[in-house]
Order: structure tokens, then C-alpha cells, then sequence
């Protein structure tokens, strides 16, 4: 599934014309996801992908909210990244493992199929968000890091960003991290 994914997001950027940096942030992210296993990690990932696409100049959003697919009667809480009105999810595939995987959605397309994804991002007020999505929403990206300190130090917020930007071609130093983003709070949508 990953190489056909792989090929839709080529054909999404081209079709579209994606800035490079775009589809190559997420892909990387992506095929890290997949080869780590590494699950219900929306809130980190999606931080970590917003860092990175504005250490690359784009224009993004970080964004959560309770998504929705009125025709699977599906809800739940999540993280996710928007440039200029699309939606970036890259970690919806990847979900807790209690929970069910749906395909990534780029440019707000289901890469499964390339169409309109069928999940709502939109319509979230704070008391639809469960107590874990109320508490990130609440929290600046500096807190947030500091509330995963039990965490694996591997997969800390600062340690995550700076990792993921090796692989795309980015060096990053944690403290100019911490100083940039630290502030940084989530949207709701």
C-alpha cells in the first residue's frame, strides 16, 4: 500500500502543482510511520510535520479537532496539518492500536482513491474534544513537550522534529526548537 500511496501523492503534486517540499516532508513522515510501527501518534507527528514544513517556508497550520465520516459513523479526536485550506494527515493510517486505520489524506484526498477524503475536518467546539484532545489543545508546544516526559526520549516532541529533519535534509538544534516553536499552540477546527 505504502508504494502505491507514494505514487498518488506524486500524481496529486503534480496534477496540482505541490511544492516539492510539501509532498516530500510528508512522504518521508509517512514511510517513517510505516517502517517504526509507530501508532496513535497524531498530536506528536502532526507537531513535528508542522516544525518541519515551516523550517521549509510553507504556510502551515496545526490543527485539532474531532473528524468525523458521517457514513461509517466514525468520530474521533485528532491532530493534523492544513496549508492553504487542504488537509495534511498523514498519521490517520497509523491510528492507537485499539483503533482502525484509513488511508492518509493528502491535499485532502484519500490516497486510497485519489477523491475527496470522506472525513470532516471541520465543526469542532473545545467540549466536543475528549479530556487527552482537550488537554493538547490547551497546551502550547513547549507544555506539550513537557507533558511527554515519561515518554520514550526518542519520541519527545524536540528529539522527533530534530530526527525527521535529518531525514529530510534539515539540521535542527532542540534550544533555537524550543525558542521558535515553544509558543506555538494548536487551532481548532
Amino acid at each position: 500500500m505504502l508504494k502505491y500511496w507514494q505514487k498518488n501523492i506524486k500524481e496529486i503534486s503534480n496534477q496540482e502543482n505541490i511544492e516539492t517540499n510539501i509532498s516530500n516532508t510528508y512522504t518521508i513522515i509517512m514511510n517513517w510511520l510505516h517502517d517504526n510501527n509507530f501508532q496513535g501518534a497524531c498530536h506528536n507527528i502532526s507537531a513535528a510535520m508542522y516544525i518541519l514544513l515551516k523550517e521549509k517556508n510553507i504556510d502551515a497550520i496545526l490543527c485539532i479537532g474531532e473528524i468525523n465520516n458521517d457514513n461509517m459513523n466514525i468520530r474521533l479526536d485528532h491532530s493534523w496539518i492544513e496549508i492553504n485550506d487542504k488537509i495534511y494527515d498523514v498519521t490517520i493510517f497509523m491510528p492507537l492500536p485499539s483503533g482502525v486505520p484509513f488511508p492518509p489524506v493528502f491535499f485532502s484526498k484519500n490516497l486510497d482513491t485519489n477523491q475527496i477524503t470522506d472525513f470532516r475536518y471541520r465543526g469542532t467546539k473545545e467540549t466536543d474534544l475528549d479530556f487527552a484532545a482537550r488537554t493538547v489543545y490547551n497546551f502550547n508546544l513547549e507544555q506539550y513537550a513537557e507533558y511527554q516526559q515519561n515518554e520514550l526520549e526518542v519520541i519527545r516532541l524536540w528529539n522527533l522534529t530534530k530526527n525527521l529533519g535529518e531525514l529530510i535534509g534539515i539540521s535542527l538544534n532542540i534550544d533555537m526548537l524550543k525558542s521558535k516553536y515553544g509558543k506555538t499552540k494548536r487551532v481548532l477546527k
